[in-house]
């Protein structure tokens, strides 16, 4: 059967159950055909009566509260058949990111994060029916884009002298794969080949695999989000970007202005860090570390 006729698997996985609403609206600019996974831990029935309103035949599924939105996504893809599917689509409730400095540390790949700004960028695929059209258009037409993604959560594979290099090492070593260079989606939202997900099927994980880690591991949902892009560039694909060529140009200049602006942070930085203490640095050595502003701001 031609894929282009197969429905689409569409994963969501809700913990932060007042973001539905949002979710229900972008799943509204789905252009094709799609079974609906909806994974949660706790549903109440007026979760449940919200979703089935929605679509009456989406299956909901309770699963343990562990490895954030990505056990819930292994767990329904062990269950399906994939070659049933055209392509997978996950999603998933991103909570709202603190406000903070935005520097080198503070921002994602280039792009400020904070507020809503991360998950709207994971949405931006299905921003408009126009929009995930064009972008199912793009899979059909380039056999080798493996998966789909926002240009400003796809990250290179930066786990060298990390806490998570060794498991994720580690991992791939018991599993017989060798180590090469990837990106990944940064937030795990994105479109992807279902064949791409076969040998996350035949690795067979389970709710152990994502247990709580002991102080000082990473938890292995932080590795697995990067296995999965791994897995695209295992399989001679790649990630590519969702968004439209004038919009990238927008994008690489305003990662352009971030980096020179970094240049200048070198220099003076002046932050509340995560803690809600004020920070000053001048040539980065901290001169200000009190909780209140110093005393020549108003």
């Amino acid at each position: 059967m031609n894929s282009s006729t197969l429905p689409i698997l569409v994963h969501v996985h809700i913990y932060y159950k007042e973001m539905w609403q949002q979710l229900s609206q972008k799943l509204s600019n789905i252009t094709r055909p799609y079974e609906l996974y909806v994974t949660m831990n706790n549903p109440t029935p007026e979760m449940k009566d919200a979703i089935l309103q929605f679509r009456s035949d989406a299956k909901i599924i309770e699963v343990e509260n562990l490895g954030f939105d990505v056990w819930p996504f292994v767990h329904v893809i062990n269950q399906v058949d994939l070659s049933r599917y055209s392509y997978v689509l996950k999603l998933h409730t991103k909570r709202n990111v603190a406000k903070r400095k935005v520097s080198v540390k503070g921002a994602l790949n280039g792009f400020d994060v904070q507020g809503v700004r991360w998950r709207n960028y994971l949405l931006s695929f299905l921003l408009t029916k126009e929009t995930f059209e064009r972008n199912l258009r793009k899979l059909e037409q380039c056999a080798d884009i493996g998966m789909l993604c926002d240009y400003r959560v796809i990250l290179k594979e930066e786990l060298r002298k990390s806490k998570l290099d060794k498991q994720f090492s580690s991992f791939l070593a018991s599993k017989g794969m060798k180590r090469t260079k990837f990106r990944f989606c940064a937030g795990t939202m994105f479109i992807v080949r279902p064949d791409i997900l076969k040998v996350l099927q035949e690795w067979n994980l389970s709710s152990e695999d994502f247990a709580p880690s002991a102080a000082g591991v990473a938890q292995f949902a932080h590795v697995a989000e990067r296995l999965l892009g791994f897995l695209v560039y295992s399989k001679s694909c790649k990630i590519d970007h969702c968004c439209s060529a004038k919009r990238l140009k927008i994008y690489k200049m305003q990662n352009l202005a971030y980096r020179f602006k970094c240049v200048g942070w070198y220099f003076y930085e002046n932050y509340v860090n995560q803690g809600g203490k004020h920070r000053i640095k001048i040539l980065r050595i901290p001169v200000w570390r009190f909780p209140n502003k110093p005393p020549f701001e108003s």
